[in-house]
């Protein structure tokens, strides 16, 4: 099976751009919950501000390669494919537009430790970065490490969303936009 890195769609630059999410109160909630590849359990309704207008796309990101699905008939085709490798938490936009925050949650530990570059120090805060992978050349992902899921995170290093290829494909076949695959190296 081939793998790709979710990145944002070349084709859909015109796209709205989100900003960080907040609650009903304009709360900040701290995004970097999901990235933690466990359920998030508030009941806080996620606001997401429109920082730069644009087309609505089915897909976009937000903060730091986060992903919110735009709520459609032509999306909620989708949701079955993700199996149980995802959360679907309700969101909204600021205009109104009704989102899923795409919540992964599995999170793999198959990085090839050889394309890693340097690594947090041991004392960095917020701690929970500590002695993990910082900087990441030419990903690549051990093989024999990864289990039969259509989407995860690699452990570890917690800004990529791995897709699989057959997932990527029936998005494609949908025509589903907002977001498209770098291949990643497997070894």
């Amino acid at each position: 099976m081939k793998y790709y890195k979710l990145i944002p769609d070349s084709s859909a630059e015109d796209g709205w751009w989100l900003g960080s999410p907040t609650n009903l109160l304009s709360e900040p909630i701290d995004a970097w919950a999901f990235t933690t590849g466990t359920r998030y359990e508030s009941n806080d309704m996620i606001v997401f501000p429109v920082k730069e207008g644009g087309a609505i796309h089915d897909f976009t990101f937000f903060a730091f390669g986060y992903l919110v699905m735009r709520k459609s008939p032509r999306t909620n085709e989708i949701i079955p494919q993700f199996r149980s490798s995802v959360q679907f938490i309700p969101a909204v936009a600021s205009d109104g537009t009704e989102l899923y925050v795409i919540n992964v949650l599995n999170s793999i530990d198959c990085i090839d430790l050889a394309c890693v570059n340097s690594y947090f120090p041991s004392n960095h805060e917020p701690r929970s970065k500590a002695g993990k992978p910082q900087m990441v050349i030419e990903l690549r992902l051990l093989q024999n490490q990864i289990v039969d899921l259509p989407i995860f995170r690699v452990s570890g290093w917690q800004i990529p969303i791995i897709i699989s290829d057959e997932l990527l494909a029936y998005i494609k076949q949908k025509e589903l936009i907002g977001i498209s695959g770098l291949p990643v190296l497997c070894k």
